[in-house]
């Protein structure tokens, strides 16, 4: 039968009562977590559950009731059962016998449990009987199992890491007399190298300051030309005057891009090109572009297309440098279209940037100079006997990075050349945004 609280409160006043003070002492001292059985005999079974705590009936998943009908030796595995009668019957005769057991029980859904049992003889309703204090011990063994594996393991890891050690060891001694030399001629190139950093860093300065220098020179006259050409083509009316005018006035504006160039390079190299950021609205100043550029474009026999949307978001963005790397990208694309080709103009709004294209219809850029065009001093003109210092894309990568933006092309050989680059919409903290 199930024992509820009360009832096992009632046997035990019953039992202090008949004077059976062992077992009420027993059931009292047990410990939380502890499972308790009285196992006793009689003629149809030996080590019969007399009484079954709640927790020994959790722990095998019979109830109370099924307990009571069952000897406790058949809850046991079959390694177990036979030592285990034997020390009952011991038990139960009075013999003195080593507490503390280790066995396996078998649960009634056939799980396996590891326990730890300690028992005492007792009388019980006249009769001797086994007292079993229980405890469930498996996730202690599986500790313990994985605790020596783990020993184990270590072990030997420790050897194998010894021999390790010891061979490394003999390497290392070698390899100290490399070291020891290694560190001299080390030492003496370091000398080498600092002698020779000392005087590149001096022949940079120096380049610097001449290539301002230079700017500066250059720049003097050119201005003077640029405003008198200008002035001329307009005076002069009998031919070829003002062809001639035209010639010069377009020459010296080559000539001042080209010095432009060169200060804007000097400048990145030291980390002095600087960008001053404002609201701009892309579209307006795209058709201002195309507008200014379309006369250049006509006299070359090809059409300037300004394929844009109604709407793009204003852009923070310093508009002379971003008219500077359009116009740029509009340079190369005549430089490099067919002849009677046409040249887009797109500008697109992609998440938070507006994105820019400038596409061809010319030879195309092959796959291997698609990174390195954006690179100084590499230039397609030379190849083609164009002439051309290789700084215009690079100084457009620099301006869109100092944008925090990005720059790539799309090109297929035979099939012209897609530049395309990003603006970002909201402002990005940069230094050239401080100046701003």
């Amino acid at each position: 039968m199930d024992y509820t609280e009360s009832e096992l409160v009632g046997g035990i006043d019953k039992s202090l009562q008949a004077g059976e003070e062992a077992i009420a002492r027993a059931l009292f001292s047990t410990r939380v977590g502890e499972a308790v059985a009285v196992l006793g005999d009689d003629p149809q079974m030996e080590g019969r559950h007399l009484f079954a705590s709640q927790e020994w009936a959790k722990l095998t998943g019979y109830t109370i009731k099924e307990l009571g009908e069952i000897s406790f030796f058949d809850l046991l595995s079959e390694e177990y059962r036979a030592s285990s009668i034997e020390r009952h019957r011991q038990k139960i005769s009075g013999d003195a016998l080593p507490e503390l057991q280790e066995m396996e029980i078998v649960r009634k859904d056939g799980a396996r449990l590891q326990i730890e049992l300690t028992s005492a003889g007792a009388i019980y309703q006249g009769k001797p009987v086994n007292i079993a204090f229980i405890r469930d011990i498996t996730e202690r063994k599986k500790l313990e199992e994985s605790l020596v594996q783990y020993r184990n393991q270590l072990e030997s890891m420790v050897q194998e890491r010894t021999l390790e050690l010891s061979s490394l060891n003999e390497r290392l001694q070698q390899e100290i007399d490399k070291r020891r030399k290694a560190e001299q001629k080390l030492s003496e190139l370091y000398k080498q190298e600092l002698g020779i950093r000392q005087e590149l860093e001096r022949k940079m300065a120096e380049r610097v300051q001449f290539t301002h220098a230079l700017v500066h020179e250059l720049k003097t006259p050119l201005t003077a030309i640029i405003a008198s050409s200008e002035a001329l083509s307009r005076e002069v009316m009998d031919n070829p005057g003002p062809k001639l005018a035209g010639n010069i006035y377009r020459s010296a504006c080559r000539l001042e891009k080209r010095v432009d160039e060169l200060l804007d390079l000097a400048k990145s190299e030291v980390g002095n090109l600087k960008i001053e950021c404002s609201w701009v609205e892309p579209l307006a100043l795209i058709y201002s572009i195309s507008d200014d550029i379309a006369p250049e474009v006509v006299n070359k026999g090809q059409e300037l297309v300004a394929d844009l949307p109604k709407y793009l978001p204003l852009i923070w963005a310093d508009r002379n440098r971003l008219q500077q790397i359009i116009l740029n990208l509009i340079s190369n694309a005549l430089k490099f279209n067919r002849r009677f080709g046409t040249i887009w103009l797109r500008a697109r709004e992609e998440g938070d940037f507006v994105v820019f294209e400038v596409k061809d219809e010319g030879k195309g850029v092959a796959p291997e100079d698609q990174e390195a065009i954006f690179q100084p001093y590499f230039s397609l003109d030379n190849r083609e006997g164009m002439g051309g210092l290789g700084l215009g894309l690079y100084l457009c990568k620099t301006l869109v990075h100092l944008h925090h933006g990005e720059i790539w092309v799309d090109s297929k050989i035979g099939k012209g050349a897609s530049f395309f680059f990003s603006i970002p919409v909201a402002p990005a903290m940069t230094a050239g945004n401080a100046d701003a």
